[in-house]
């Protein structure tokens, strides 16, 4: 090789060096102290879930190297299509989450059809100027978000079986929880109903307890619908209060009539071998029986002892003795009852004086 091409060979290489350190010494100029980039997960997915309140907790995996989150919701066109073109949509909800990787959206917020989208970011400072840079991959989703509704609640009383059965209206594929309010205000779960109709007993192993005298049976009725593993949960509740006279039997009819603080009972006559004169106790919830009456006496009961401020929740109820033999051989005498009369309420009553005759007067 020529000595000329040498030197110029070697001018070439001094020269690409030069070049390339200077190059990179731009570069370190123009952006100092640049942080490594972040991405989020590539398979990473969204985890929903509902709570009873309505609101939604989203939820997401972590990113490489992040300090925090770029959370974005839009609102897409309702067209019955889920894909998702870039720019379609309106931004509607913007936030950074720099406290874990999860926050709780309100109902309102997510109702139709949606696009949830989170990017990782990291910070770094120039001239002490605070930048950010966000990971160039988003995780996203695009669901539809329907809240179930109930339309209608209806209800038929059975006083002879102690039930009463309940028709519910609400979207298909929804989910109706019964709820009842006890004798000490709080709200017990009863039942889940899957179908159309549910049916509820006031009997021993039932679900439910008679209402006191003068009370109502109070349900509550609340929906939800369960999609790929996230509840959703129907806004708002239906109630339905049921009278106590719709849900006692009335085979009987009772009267009452009441002087001062004696109270008289009669009633109409039923089959039977007694009649049972039952006070409903109020501290036990429970039907005391105070009197018996045989079949073949007058159907006639007199109370005294009553208060003014106090009142006596009474009943009749036609009962019989019935034989029933059992494993063993022997017979046990069973106590059924064959028909309860309508419950009346006593107090006690001012008896009005009879007024004086005045004066004759003279003169």
């Amino acid at each position: 090789m020529p000595k000329y091409l040498k030197w110029l060979l070697i001018e070439i290489v001094i020269f690409a060096v030069v070049l390339t350190g200077a190059v990179a010494l731009v570069v370190l100029v123009i952006q100092p102290n640049m942080p490594a980039e972040t991405a989020m997960p590539k398979d990473g997915v969204f985890t929903l879930r509902q709570l009873e309140d309505g609101q939604l907790e989203i939820s997401w995996p972590g990113a490489n190297r992040a300090e925090y989150y770029v959370f974005q919701l839009y609102k897409l066109p309702n067209d019955g299509q889920l894909a998702y073109q870039n720019g379609a949509g309106e931004l509607v909800f913007e936030t950074e989450v720099k406290d874990g990787t999860s926050l709780v959206l309100p109902s309102e917020a997510y109702s139709g059809r949606v696009l949830f989208r989170v990017r990782s970011a990291v910070t770094y400072e120039y001239k002490g100027v605070r930048n950010v840079r966000l990971s160039d991959n988003a995780l996203e989703t695009v669901t539809r978000y329907q809240q179930p509704v109930i339309e209608e609640v209806k209800y038929t009383a059975d006083p002879d079986k102690q039930t009463v059965t309940i028709q519910l209206q609400m979207e298909q594929g929804a989910t109706c929880v019964v709820s009842v309010i006890d004798a000490n205000g709080q709200m017990r779960q009863l039942k889940t109903v899957t179908g159309t109709s549910v049916t509820l007993s006031f009997l021993e192993d039932g679900d439910l307890t008679m209402p006191a005298f003068g009370r109502e049976l109070q349900l509550y009725f609340t929906t939800y619908r369960e999609e790929k593993g996230v509840i959703y949960y129907g806004s708002g509740a239906a109630q339905l209060n049921i009278p106590r006279s719709d849900l006692v039997p009335a085979d009987i009819w009772l009267e009452s009539s009441v002087a001062g603080d004696l109270a008289t009972l009669t009633w109409q006559e039923e089959e039977c071998d007694f009649y049972e004169i039952q006070y409903y106790n109020p501290a036990t919830g429970v039907w005391d029986v105070i009197g018996i009456v045989g079949s073949d006496e007058e159907r006639v009961c007199e109370l005294s002892g009553l208060q003014p401020d106090v009142v006596w929740v009474l009943r009749v109820a036609a009962a019989y003795e019935k034989e029933q033999k059992q494993a063993d051989g022997t017979v046990k005498i069973e106590l059924k009852y064959r028909s309860i009369s309508n419950e009346i309420g006593v107090s006690q009553r001012e008896t009005p004086e009879t007024p004086e005759e005045p004066d004759n007067a003279v003169g």
